[in-house]
């Protein structure tokens, strides 16, 4: 077992010593050296500056806990796999499916919900990573409910062992259990940096890598104030402590703190907003404000609808949400047709969009007003059907003797328009057809890119998009 330091500093405070630390050991011991960050983002900043400044690094040996878990499970899974979010998420949904019948709480119909899947997926994550015993943690609150995600939970184990697949909470696990158990290849010097509090099963694996490491560097963000700092690093075991502390009244305050107290988050931003407008009406370069949320994701709805009405622009440390383009809207809308039922507003959404309709298909306002005229609400067939019967009453009262000429003309023109929409979502359907069925996920997506193809659709080149490219180039540049 190695000697293990662990080192208390402020939030952002040591890392230039941390990735100084790392490059001399990385000089002695290149293959083995590897220092874990927080954020992939992190590790990608960090490896760039250290490649810029001449330090030549191997593979991911600047990484995140998750990557390095992922690398162990790589060097020795043999024929495990890994699965992605969205594989456990279709695994999770074969299970539902295929259980339906004993999980009448969890599943509604024939299939699950996708908002159901999404949040079993986040619950056992959670369950996993924090090793809840569940539902035995809940106690007397425990119910039919708790039950049938409990049974959903075994379920889902039993099929990742029973496949050799692990996703990304196991991965930890998997990756604990071969350090721990002496496996024959070997760790260089180990730096952490800044992890925040960890969860059971990343302790785990921190562990596991101070057993293993024959030099182990554990730095994380402490202040004296146990309302936000709980974690003290005692759990590693630490065979040095260093606080790195200075006396309260060296430490240097600039600058002025301002707490205030808003309704809501909305009136938050604006206050924020309009601050931003008074420093930069004193003189501050707008490159220099930078405005911190605690859950940026949740913030930046606000922030899109705030700050251009205060005439300042800004951008995203995480980039513009993906889900936020139209071009990937009108991309899942095509699957959402089939995935729910041919629901007539999915139907419409689809027809509305122009960069799916640009005049192949009858026009979405127009099938809008039919389907709501012959009270479509979804499923397949039931489409043709009911314009049938529309049809069929609108002849029935052209053929009336007492109905008026307008009237009849009126009528006249709908059934063109009638026929003309069943003929184009008879193509539409036929298109959208070849997406179902039972095909492997390589298949499905071929399936999906041979529609979206034929459909003229905008995609992605499999280079990646040049502009992208280019821009990216010039932020790591700089």
């Amino acid at each position: 077992m190695c000697a293990a330091v662990l080192y208390r500093r402020l939030p952002g405070e040591g890392l230039d010593k941390v990735i100084a630390a790392f490059r001399e050991a990385a000089a002695r011991d290149p293959f083995g050296t590897v220092l874990i960050v927080p954020t992939s983002r992190l590790a990608d900043d960090i490896a760039h500056c250290l490649i810029t400044g001449g330090t030549p690094i191997v593979g991911d040996a600047v990484t995140t806990l998750a990557g390095f878990a992922q690398r162990v499970f790589e060097d020795r899974a043999g024929a495990g796999s890994l699965i992605t979010p969205s594989g456990s998420r279709i695994v999770i949904a074969d299970i539902l499916a295929a259980r339906a019948r004993d999980l009448p709480l969890l599943v509604r119909g024939d299939r699950p919900g996708a908002g159901v899947v999404d949040e079993l997926a986040t619950l056992f994550e959670v369950l996993i990573t924090r090793r809840v015993d569940y539902p035995a943690a809940l106690g007397e609150l425990q119910g039919e409910k708790s039950a049938e995600i409990a049974l959903v939970l075994d379920l889902y184990l039993r099929f990742l062992d029973e496949h050799a697949l692990v996703d990304e909470s196991t991965l930890l696990a998997r990756a604990a259990q071969w350090l721990a158990g002496g496996d024959r290849d070997r760790i260089g010097p180990v730096f952490i940096y800044g992890l925040y509090e960890p969860v059971p099963l990343e302790r785990d694996l921190i562990l596991a890598i101070r057993e293993r490491a024959p030099e182990f560097h554990y730095v994380i963000p402490w202040a004296d104030n146990p309302a936000i700092f709980v974690d003290d690093g005692r759990w590693i075991r630490p065979d040095v402590i260093d606080d790195g502390s200075a006396p309260p009244g060296l430490l240097p305050v600039r600058g002025t703190v301002c707490i205030a107290e808003r309704k809501d988050r909305i009136d938050e931003v604006r206050a924020v907003a309009q601050e931003i407008r008074d420093l930069i009406a004193g003189g501050a370069p707008p490159g220099d404000i930078a405005v911190a949320f605690p859950d940026l994701l949740a913030a930046m709805a606000y922030v899109e609808e705030v700050f251009p009405d205060f005439g300042i622009p800004y951008t995203s440390s995480r980039g513009p949400a993906l889900i936020g383009s139209p071009s990937v809207q009108a991309l899942l809308a095509v699957l959402a047709v089939p995935v729910h039922g041919y629901r007539r507003e999915d139907v419409v959404a689809l027809l509305n969009s122009p960069y799916i309709n640009n005049g192949r298909f009858p026009a979405g306002s127009v099938v809008d007003i039919l389907s709501r005229e012959a009270r479509i609400v979804g499923g397949m067939d039931s489409w043709d059907k009911k314009f049938a019967i529309l049809a069929g009453r609108l002849e029935a009262e052209i053929a009336m003797p007492d109905t008026p000429e307008g009237v009849r003309r009126r009528h006249e023109r709908t059934l063109a328009m009638i026929a003309g929409v069943r003929r184009g979502l008879e193509d539409l359907f036929a298109d959208l057809a070849t997406l179902g069925g039972a095909k492997t996920i390589t298949g499905h997506l071929a399936a999906y890119r041979s529609l979206l193809d034929r459909w003229g659709c905008p995609v992605m080149p499999d280079a990646g998009d040049p502009d992208l490219l280019s821009r990216e180039g010039h932020d790591r540049a700089g």
